[in-house]
């Protein structure tokens, strides 16, 4: 559902999916290992706090997590690169807001199924 909507909207040819799509499925790839791994980084940092961790410990755990925020938003950077080698920079702009789109088209369809307002 998601290569189709993105197909249409950004308007990539047949051509462009034969180079694009091999390098969005590696880079959506990459980006689930570092979200992965921001999420853990965050529940390891979350616990030590809740556990009472030493000065130093939290220290460490803190900055695990911010050199994982930061290793995701270079592949965010990086990612926009790879998208450009394919795509031209109009397409790769309209890529990103597809995705936005998307994911709130998601969200909204997600709310609709609910069985009516939570007590």
């Amino acid at each position: 559902e998601k290569i189709a909507f993105l197909t249409s909207e950004v308007g990539i040819t047949s051509e462009e999916a034969q180079a694009f799509w091999p390098v969005y499925n590696k880079v959506e790839a990459e980006k689930d290992q570092a979200r992965d791994k921001m999420f853990k980084s965050f529940g390891e940092l979350r616990k030590g706090v809740d556990e009472g961790k030493t000065e130093k410990e939290i220290t460490s755990l803190l900055n695990e997590y911010l050199a994982a925020m930061n290793e995701m938003k270079a592949l965010e950077v990086s990612a926009a690169d790879s998208y450009k080698s394919v795509l031209p920079v109009e397409k790769v702009a309209k890529l990103y807001i597809a995705e936005e789109n998307f994911r709130q088209a998601q969200i909204h369809r997600l709310h609709k199924r609910d069985d009516g307002p939570r007590k």
